[in-house]
């Protein structure tokens, strides 16, 4: 079990391995092209006295083409779940990947998927 921060960070080397995936620990790059990546934390509360249960949402950028990005969906998909379900340290629990349209002021609409992932941290 790691703290907080070295968690998001495995979760993003994790999933950087997956072919064509650039998952970033923290922030969304400036002008996010597919595959691109990043996680965020979603919700948090206590486990016991020296953890806390933390839900952890990435997101993946597909692009702005519907039919790229679901062919881009199907590439990716499995192979998403399977890197954080097989990490050794990771442990995730209620892990669930859905696709989902971004709003975004400079490019429009964006096609991503998010993968939510609820695993437990050490207190810091």
């Amino acid at each position: 079990m790691e703290p907080l921060a070295g968690t998001r960070d495995l979760i993003a080397e994790v999933l950087s391995r997956v072919d064509g995936l650039s998952v970033r620990p923290r922030g969304a790059p400036k002008t996010p092209t597919p595959g691109d990546g990043w996680v965020t934390i979603g919700r948090m509360s206590p486990a016991n006295f020296t953890a806390s249960r933390v839900t952890f949402i990435v997101v993946v950028v597909l692009g702005s083409d519907p039919v790229h990005a679901d062919e881009l969906l199907e590439e990716w998909a499995v192979d998403v779940v399977d890197a954080v379900t097989k990490a050794e340290d990771l442990y995730p629990t209620d892990v669930e990947l859905e696709p989902v349209t971004l709003v975004t002021e400079g490019a429009g609409t964006v096609h991503a998927l998010t993968l939510t992932l609820t695993t437990e941290v050490e207190a810091e």
